[in-house]
């Protein structure tokens, strides 16, 4: 008779490991997709804030190559002036 307890007991532990296997399989679906979605969200910011950042630095190197060609414009006026300056002293 010891052989029917031992095959419900069995019967019992595959049940329950069969249930297990199934809980797990649920919660690792779960977090697969709480995974996906988080990398879709810090995807999207990342290149959000890459485009941020490429703008800016357009826009800064752009208004910075402006100031060095002002810059230069003034540097070639005063060479003109002293230049002049020399002839006259002449």
């Amino acid at each position: 008779m010891p052989i029917v307890p031992d095959l419900m007991s069995f019967i019992d532990r595959r049940a329950m490991i069969e249930d297990e296997k199934s809980r797990n399989a649920a919660h690792s679906s779960a977090l697969n997709a709480e995974y996906e979605h988080k990398m879709a969200t810090l995807t999207a910011e990342y290149e959000r804030k890459m485009a941020s950042l490429k703008t800016h630095f357009m826009s800064e190197t752009s208004r910075l190559t402006a100031k060095v060609i002002d810059l230069n414009n003034r540097l070639a006026l005063i060479e003109l002036g002293d230049s002049k300056q020399a002839v006259g002293n002449i």
